[in-house]
């Protein structure tokens, strides 16, 4: 009976441990490496505007701005950050990110699950799109608009019927991020900045 006993025991062991060298090691991914960055000018700005979404096209820059009976979609004087045109939203309306593909204008509500579409020469509105999120963010990589909001995730839209064609997990040393906000794509990246943390 002793020696069943032990040999089951030994069996016991030698399978633990062959389990255990069959678990593979997966390294953590490194963290984020820091960027270099520096000031090379200052503009003015309306300090009044609650700045939600930012973008220069073609040489001039296009702001959209948040809260509710005060949300607006300008053109902005860049040397003097004076408002060139504007239009403002209905007053229930808390305005998010802005961004420009094929010279139409499209602009984020954050709760409202609205997103406007303009042309950009006179701001006529010429859509609107319902949405299944909260917006935050907006930009284009020039054939789709990616969305953030306030999560960890983006999101790709067809521009022509905001038809929802993929999702993207961003992560940060494996982890998922949070608080994603405005957007910009640049030369194949794509730049957000963390809200109440001081990130992009």
């Amino acid at each position: 009976m002793k020696q069943y006993l032990l040999v089951g025991i030994l069996f016991f062991a030698i399978s633990c441990k062959n389990d255990d060298s069959k678990d593979p090691v997966i390294p953590l991914p490194d963290a984020p490496k820091n960027m270099s960055y520096s000031i090379i000018t200052s503009y003015p700005h309306d300090t009044s505007s609650y700045t939600q979404g930012l973008i220069i096209y073609k040489g001039e820059m296009y702001e959209g701005t948040g809260l509710e009976e005060k949300s607006k979609l300008m053109k902005v004087d860049l040397k003097t950050g004076k408002a060139l045109q504007s239009i403002k939203l209905r007053n229930e309306f808390f305005g998010e990110g802005v961004t420009i593909l094929n010279d139409t204008v499209y602009q984020l509500t954050w709760q409202n699950k609205v997103v406007f579409v303009y042309t950009l020469k006179d701001f006529k509105k010429i859509k609107e799109f319902k949405i299944d999120t909260d917006g935050w963010g907006l930009t284009t990589d020039g054939k789709n608009l990616i969305v953030s909001t306030g999560g960890s995730d983006l999101f790709y839209y067809d521009p022509a019927t905001f038809k929802l064609l993929k999702t993207q997990t961003v992560t940060e040393s494996g982890n998922p991020s949070f608080n994603l906000n405005e957007l910009e794509y640049i030369d194949g990246y794509i730049y957000a900045n963390q809200y109440l943390l001081p990130y992009i």
